[in-house]
């Protein structure tokens, strides 16, 4: 039941229900760990996280990379965000949401941009697409996680923000159409397709509940990591993908 769920338009949002949500998913080191194993390889350079939230990815970023630009709309994610790293060397932070950072970067300036559950929330996602390839310099990775399948869609989703949930085949064609080269592109995470079912969609719960899912993260993504190791499948419950810019 991994999280799908930080609000980045380009206006200033505030969410009732934001730091609850925050503080339920702060301590998913499994997940992150999962994610963040599969970005490694490809972290490089003059790096940008757009959506960084408080900044639960971004402080293990800082570690592999020389310097990290972070984008946030929330203003009150974006204070938590500088209280944790805004001292750090090599890091610049900006309030501001995708769209905007993106129209105001130079092209062909950064060598790596992460996006992480924050496409889906992006109207036009292959214009953003598009604007990510201008801003990457020839050679440079858009690493992104998506939330998946598009029968999962729940209130959940639409409270949060989302205009959709990806097929594997739809993200990899938006990002072919904004010109990159898809180099892996896989569903992870398929035993957490059950407890969403469950418990956003047929259910309709709209929170996330701080026990079920430091449970799940510390049972469920363990064992789904080591099956899906063993056996790649066919469905999960997000899409990770990796994508280049031509050189």
């Amino acid at each position: 039941m991994i999280l799908s769920g930080r609000l980045t338009m380009d206006s200033e949002i505030e969410n009732v229900g934001l730091n609850e949500a925050i503080d339920a998913l702060e301590g998913l080191d499994n997940y992150r760990n999962w994610i963040l194993d599969e970005f490694r390889p490809h972290l490089a350079g003059h790096t940008v996280e757009i959506g960084a939230g408080s900044g639960s990815f971004s402080k293990k970023f800082i570690e592999l990379v020389p310097t990290l630009d972070l984008v946030e709309p929330s203003r009150e994610l974006f204070q938590r965000l500088h209280s944790r790293l805004g001292y750090e060397s090599g890091v610049q932070l900006h309030m501001c949401g995708a769209e905007k950072w993106l129209l105001d970067a130079e092209s062909a300036s950064r060598d790596t941009i992460i996006m992480v559950n924050v496409l889906e929330h992006i109207e036009d996602d292959v214009g953003t697409l598009k604007q990510i390839h201008r801003t990457l310099r020839s050679g440079g990775a858009l690493l992104l996680f998506v939330p998946a399948l598009r029968f999962l869609y729940s209130r959940l989703d639409l409270e949060h923000g989302h205009f959709r949930r990806y097929e594997k085949r739809e993200l990899e064609i938006k990002v072919q159409k904004a010109g990159f080269e898809v180099a892996d592109a896989k569903y992870i995470d398929a035993l957490g397709i059950i407890p969403w079912l469950i418990f956003n969609k047929l259910l309709g719960r709209t929170e996330f509940n701080e026990g079920m899912v430091r449970l799940y993260d510390s049972i469920g993504i363990p064992v789904t990591r080591f099956l899906e190791r063993l056996l790649p499948l066919p469905v999960g419950k997000n899409v990770l993908l990796i994508a280049k810019k031509r050189p």
